[in-house]
C-alpha cells in the first residue's frame, strides 16, 4: 500500500514469492510439484518460465509450494537443473535471510554456480496458519563478481579464469567454487606484474587486501 499524492492510495497485490535475477544470464526456472501425497498443496502440473537478467518472476500462487529448479538459459552448453534445489520452506524460523549455493553441470564437465539468497519478507500472517507462508524473495546472485573502480581498464585472473573489465563496470564469475582457495591477479596497461590476494576457502566475512603493480616483465 503507497500513497499517490496526498490522499489517494495506490494497493499492489502480487505473489509473496518472488524470485530475482541477479545473474548475466537468462535463466530457466522449473517449478516442480512434490509427491501427490504432500499435504501442503494440491498436485498441479509443472511449470517453466524464462527470467531474463535483472528481471522479476513472482510465482503463482499454486506453484508457491513447489521446488524451485534453476539452470542458465540459451547457454552453448546444455546444463542440468541446479543442485540441491531452492526451498524457501526449509528456511529455519529463527533467521530472516539464508545463503545457498547451487550447481548446474554439463556432460562435459562444465558447472555453472551461484548463489540464492532467500529472504524473509516482514509480512503479517495469522498465528493460527498451519504451514510456513511463501512470504519470500529469492535473488539469484553470481559467486564472483568483480568491480572495477580504478579509471582505466584491467585485465584479470582469478583461479586461472581470465577476463576484462572495464573502468566502473562489473565483471560476474559462475564456474568458481568458492568453497575451494581463489587468488585473484590484475594488470592493467604497462603493468603487467602483480602480487595475488588469495581469498580463502569458504570465506564468509569482509577483508582487504593490497595489490603492488610493476611494469617489469
Amino acid at each position: 500500500i503507497a500513497l499517490e499524492g496526498s490522499a489517494r492510495k495506490l494497493i499492489t497485490v502480487r505473489s509473496a514469492l518472488l524470485i530475482i535475477n541477479n545473474l548475466p544470464q537468462t535463466v530457466e526456472v522449473k517449478l516442480e510439484n512434490r509427491l501427490p501425497h504432500d499435504a501442503v498443496t494440491l498436485w498441479v502440473p509443472n511449470k517453466s518460465f524464462i527470467v531474463d537478467t535483472k528481471k522479476t518472476l513472482a510465482v503463482p500462487l499454486v506453484h508457491a509450494h513447489s521446488q524451485i529448479n534453476v539452470r542458465p538459459s540459451g547457454s552453448p552448453h546444455q546444463y542440468t537443473f541446479c543442485m540441491p534445489t531452492l526451498n524457501w520452506s526449509e528456511m529455519p524460523n529463527y533467521v530472516d535471510k539464508v545463503f545457498e549455493l547451487a550447481t548446474c553441470h554439463t556432460h562435459k564437465r562444465y558447472n555453472y554456480r551461484f548463489c540464492a539468497e532467500i529472504i524473509r519478507e516482514n509480512l503479517l500472517i495469522g498465528s493460527s496458519t498451519r504451514y510456513d507462508q511463501p512470504a519470500h524473495r529469492i535473488y539469484l546472485w553470481p559467486t564472483v563478481k568483480l568491480e572495477n573502480l580504478l579509471p582505466i581498464d584491467i585485465v584479470y585472473n582469478l583461479a586461472g579464469e581470465n577476463g576484462h573489465v572495464k573502468a566502473g563496470a562489473q565483471a560476474s564469475v559462475t564456474s568458481l567454487d568458492p568453497e575451494k582457495v581463489i587468488e585473484l591477479e590484475i594488470k592493467i596497461e604497462n603493468f603487467q606484474t602483480c602480487n595475488a590476494i588469495v581469498i580463502p576457502s569458504s570465506c564468509n566475512t569482509d577483508f582487504s587486501g593490497r595489490i603492488k603493480l610493476e611494469d617489469r616483465p
